[in-house]
């Protein structure tokens, strides 16, 4: 097939020949069937002879008709051999001249598709023409279209053509250099890890290796592994890029520490998400937590003092007293010199405006205050002179630099009392005391859908790994358009049928649901289908990569 001008002509007259023969091997058995009950007894005479010649010629038709589909798996094969082998061309001549050009595989993909995400075989042979050192026939242009996709190449096809992707699976060293003799170690490579390659693969002829430079996906470590082993040992498999779909609602946001960043936008249920960056744990330290009051309507609450990631919420604000035996208020800080405003009772509650300062004349502490019960400000001695204590803290004000949630009980996760607004003023109760956490798992990802980047928290199976295979679990239409309204039922796909994504999953914004123009396994039928219906009710589940 390699070797053909035209390898698709060869493989649509194979197909037309074995189509044309189709009717008369159908005629032939249905001819011996239909007098094999003549001869079935026939142990001598021409009966017996005419039962040798019908089982001779039964045979016949079995050669052929196997031979038939040997030809059409044969050349199918050889087809899709060299379809792969085309796509490696392409593939490497687009990320060179992504690479070189300082572009992307997202900004390329954008540059050539059109209204319906996809890059029409027009576009794509146009910039392909642009390329040095590529060259592709009509036909080899039309065997790869076939091969990427139906009706032009999708988001999806594209970035797996473009982009190659491996996973470990044996322990392996990822090294400075494309020499392993003079390189040295950056670190080890993990099984189950995946690498996006940069440049080769390449043969280290001297060792008998194959070797890759690939950037780990967990922690953006760039360098040069060993894909292959000079006794033929795989340390690396290649794979399609790793992807997630989102089993819940997530928050796409535009840093890797959750806490401090913005929601670039909401990932629905059943998105995809490409993986670009880790996972990986975010590195964070202790919270610590306080049991407070709020001052403007005496609501009592847990808050965060300062978050794992030591970021402040609060700010320290005003100190409290009570005032322990009956003491003056006065208007200035000197005793010797200044009068009195009125007397403190035992009991009464004061706001630190100032100090504890001391006075110069007498040696005590003295604090500038504001009386809770009537709003008088003046100056309070703390502690005389022989020791007697008039008033003492009680408590500490913080006043929320950064708008947060109060809880009811200790834990941060508990349930919510009411949002703390900035400026509010809180009268410490308890603690602060440290909460302990796991760190959580962020990845940086790509909406499938719409390109937008980003990183999720993954917890709780909210993303679960994606394949872009799914099987129906409850009988659903398929449609010639992705707006449900307009479209017309092609067919119902019945529980069990599994369906190859071809398009998406995007929201079709009549309904508020998820759909994908996708392949039926059962009968080739490409058609939109609907995930789930906007109540939440499964129709289609990804079946998980193997």
């Amino acid at each position: 097939i390699s070797g053909v001008a035209d390898p698709i002509a060869v493989r649509e007259g194979a197909e037309k020949a074995a189509g044309d023969l189709e009717a008369p091997i159908a005629d032939a058995k249905a001819c011996l069937s239909a007098h094999e009950g003549k001869v079935a007894k026939a142990a001598k005479g021409a009966w017996f002879d005419a039962k040798k010649d019908m089982k001779l010629m039964n045979q016949r038709i079995v050669v052929t008709a196997n031979k038939v589909t040997e030809i059409i798996q044969a050349v199918q094969a050889g087809c899709e051999a060299l379809a792969e082998a085309k796509i490696g061309q392409v593939a490497a001549a687009l990320r060179h001249s992504i690479q070189t050009g300082g572009s992307s595989t997202e900004e390329l993909f954008a540059k050539l598709s059109d209204s319906e995400d996809r890059i029409s075989e027009a576009a794509l042979s146009r910039h392909l023409e642009t390329l040095p050192n590529l060259s592709l026939s009509v036909a080899h242009r039309r065997l790869l279209f076939q091969a990427a996709n139906a009706g032009g190449v999708s988001r999806r096809s594209f970035f797996d053509m473009v982009e190659r992707y491996y996973k470990c699976v044996k322990d392996i060293a990822i090294t400075t250099g494309f020499d392993i003799k003079s390189s040295s170690t950056l670190r080890k490579l993990e099984v189950d890890e995946f690498v996006e390659v940069l440049e080769g693969p390449q043969s280290d002829t001297t060792l008998g290796v194959m070797r890759i430079r690939a950037r780990a996906l967990s922690d953006g470590k760039a360098g040069w592994v060993t894909a292959t082993g000079n006794h033929g040992t795989p340390f690396l498999q290649e794979m399609p890029r790793p992807c997630l779909y989102a089993a819940a609602p997530v928050s796409l946001q535009d840093g890797f520490v959750g806490e401090d960043s913005s929601e670039v936008r909401a990932v629905k249920a059943n998105e995809v998400l490409e993986l670009l960056e880790g996972p990986r744990k975010e590195v964070v330290g202790t919270a610590m937590r306080a049991k407070g009051k709020a001052l403007s309507d005496g609501v009592v609450g847990w808050f965060t003092v300062k978050s794992k990631h030591g970021i402040d919420h609060v700010q320290p604000g005003k100190s409290t007293y009570t005032c322990m035996s009956s003491i003056a208020l006065t208007d200035s800080i000197d005793i010797k010199n200044c009068k009195v405003v009125r007397k403190l009772s035992k009991g009464e509650g004061l706001t630190v405006l100032e100090g504890p300062v001391e006075d110069e004349k007498t040696s005590v502490p003295r604090i500038r205050a504001k009386a809770a019960l009537d709003g008088a400000e003046g100056w309070v001695t703390v502690r005389g002179n022989a020791g007697s204590v008039y008033a003492e803290e009680t408590g500490r004000q913080m006043v929320v630099c950064r708008a947060m949630t109060m809880h009811a009980d200790f834990a941060s996760d508990s349930k919510t009392v009411r949002s703390l607004a900035d400026e509010e003023v809180l009268e410490i109760l308890e603690g602060p005391e440290e909460e302990a956490s796991e760190a959580p798992v962020r990845a940086r990802v790509r909406a499938l859908h719409d390109g937008k980047v980003g990183w999720v928290t993954v917890q709780d199976r909210n993303l679960l790994p994606w394949s872009p295979n799914y099987r129906c679990v409850a009988a659903t239409p398929m449609h010639d358009a992705h707006a449900v309204e307009s479209a017309m039922v092609l067919r119902r796909l019945d529980v069990g049928e599994e369906v190859e994504l071809l398009q998406g999953p995007r929201v079709e914004e009549g309904l508020g649901v998820m759909r994908f123009r996708g392949r039926a396994a059962k009968d080739g039928l490409i058609g939109w289908v609907t995930i789930a219906g906007n109540a939440g009710k499964p129709f289609l589940k990804c079946i998980p990569p193997e």
